[in-house]
């Protein structure tokens, strides 16, 4: 389970990374098609280091959404096991696409060589 996509703050911006992340690599892809056709030479600039900022940025989301949980804890007073559930099972979704992102970065550093 992804974050929601109207979650602004964290998943905003893994979403933008990988928005960008899609089509930076598909651009290059193309590109070295059509350059390839002409046996011209190119170098695509690896994607793989906003793959690995999206990671971080996912662990970063991940320890801020379990601070919150935490003082949902301390507010309601008792350690319920539906509180606990619901806040990791949303915090886990941030690191799950920062990692997806930096799959499919990797994907684009292999097809585009």
């Amino acid at each position: 389970m992804l974050p929601s996509l109207f979650d602004f703050g964290f998943a905003s911006i893994l979403y933008l990374f990988l928005a960008y992340i899609l089509g930076m690599g598909l651009w290059q892809f193309r590109q070295i098609r059509l350059l390839n056709e002409n046996e011209e030479s190119v170098h695509a600039r690896s994607l793989v280091p906003l793959g690995w900022a999206a990671v971080a940025m996912g662990f970063v989301a991940l320890i801020q959404r379990y601070r919150e949980a935490f003082d949902l804890i301390e507010a309601a007073g008792d350690i319920s096991p539906s509180i606990v559930a619901s806040a990791m099972s949303a915090a886990l979704s941030y690191p799950t696409l920062g990692l997806l992102c930096l799959a499919i970065s990797f994907l684009f550093k292999y097809f585009n060589q």
